[in-house]
């Protein structure tokens, strides 16, 4: 087993970073962003029945998602389209838990109070979109053109692939 992840080079990354980290102020940001990312999903989770429960620390945050707050059933295929109709609109979350019920999300160190307004909003906008009988689960579809619609706007903003 060989690694260059012990070399001087890769030491000397590591140290730029802690550097970085120290020097940009991005703990005391995690902290605040964390803090307002908690508080948004938990107000959240006053308006959508579905959020059984939001928790983690710092920027890494889950948000159970219960078909029934009082019997704690999993609302594993919601969601799983929650984390779908998400990608469609740009955002990136993935499901896991044991029931796959529970989305992830861990944004960058990076990330701004308006980004973290900008994903409560469009996570609202997507749990009122919810259809409310499982049956009716499948992909978001209705959100697929829209979605390759920015895909292209992008490409053709950043000059990509010319």
């Amino acid at each position: 087993f060989n690694t260059f992840g012990g070399g001087p080079v890769a030491c000397r990354v590591g140290m730029a970073v802690l550097e970085a980290i120290g020097t940009d102020g991005l703990l005391q940001s995690v902290e605040e962003v964390g803090a307002l990312l908690l508080r948004r999903l938990q107000e959240l989770s006053l308006s959508h029945s579905i959020i059984g429960d939001v928790r983690g620390h710092g920027l890494f945050m889950g948000v159970e998602l219960v078909r029934d707050r009082a019997t704690k059933e999993p609302a594993a295929a919601e969601a799983e389209w929650v984390c779908e109709a998400l990608r469609c609109r740009g955002v990136l979350v993935n499901s896991d838990g044991i029931y796959g019920n529970v989305f992830k999300i861990k944004p960058p160190l990076c990330i701004s109070k308006e980004h973290i307004e900008h994903f409560c909003a469009t996570l609202n906008d997507v749990l009122l979109a919810l259809p409310s009988s499982p049956k009716a689960l499948s992909a978001p579809q209705s959100e697929v053109p829209a979605a390759l619609q920015r895909v292209r706007e992008v490409v053709q903003q950043h000059g990509v692939g010319a």
